[in-house]
């Protein structure tokens, strides 16, 4: 085995090497953005129920929805 022969090998395992971390590192970003848009969803139903809350917490609010029957 040549020193030429050697260094094709360590080429290959780098290259190898690059490529599996490129995927991990794509895999990585893709589970963030997966979690980013699940917080803001998250986030988006709280506030939903935190005004919910606060109307039905309000009598003027909650007078403003009740439906007036002749």
């Amino acid at each position: 085995m040549t020193l030429t022969d050697i260094s094709s090998i360590a080429n290959l395992l780098a290259a190898l090497g690059v490529l599996i971390t490129l995927i991990y590192l794509s895999r990585q970003v893709r589970q963030g953005n997966m979690l980013a848009r699940y917080q803001a969803r998250q986030r988006m139903v709280e506030q939903a129920q935190e005004e919910l809350y606060h109307s039905s917490d309000s009598p003027s609010l909650r007078n403003s929805f009740i439906k007036n029957e002749p």
